[in-house]
């Protein structure tokens, strides 16, 4: 099943993954990995397999690490300048600011790489929003990427992002049959 009416993944959803490769809201599927007690879930895009991010979880972490940035660097600074001008570099101090500085320049990297693709998203959401709704549902028909119906529970957390948990059971009686797995399985 092509062109699902009911959901335009061109219409830009903050709270919805969104392929920054494709500029869509492609359907995903969804991968787990552990590391001891805790879980990664991470989210591919059905059409190209590049990494999803959802832009309301992604905006405040990438703000928290720049301030976080900032402040490494407001401290690390100042602290190795002075260091270096009584020219004791052999102190915990100096060792401090250069921890301090490389935190920065770590944490800075990520949140560039957060920043860069926020900026992909506020691009695409912006121009989306100056369209008009016939245009939009006209570009989701003519998208190279169109997603499919399918029973599972990816597709199912992919649909609840843009309709309500009722009305997705009504998309899986209408397309399926009538097999609904819920995304928390």
């Amino acid at each position: 099943m092509k062109n699902l009416p009911e959901i335009n993944h061109c219409s830009p959803n903050r709270k919805a993954y969104w392929c920054s490769a494709c500029k869509a809201h492609n359907t995903f599927d969804i991968k787990s990995s552990r590391s001891g007690n805790n879980t990664t879930w991470t989210y591919h895009c059905k059409a190209c397999r590049f990494s999803m991010f959802n832009p309301a979880d992604v905006y405040p972490w990438k703000n928290g690490l720049f301030v976080f940035v900032g402040l490494c660097f407001l401290i690390a600074v100042p602290i190795g300048l002075i260091c270096l001008v009584i020219g004791d570099t052999d102190s915990n101090f100096f060792s401090i600011s250069l921890i301090l500085a490389g935190f920065g320049a770590f944490f800075g990297w990520i949140a560039w790489m957060m920043h860069k693709y926020m900026k992909q998203w506020n691009v695409w959401h912006s121009a989306q929003r100056r369209k008009s709704p016939e245009r939009l549902t006209l570009e989701a028909m003519n998208h190279p990427f169109q997603p499919e119906y399918d029973s599972s529970g990816d597709f199912t957390e992919w649909a609840e992002q843009f309709l309500t948990p009722e009305e997705v059971e009504q998309l899986h009686a209408k397309y399926g049959k009538r097999l609904f797995i819920p995304a928390n399985q």
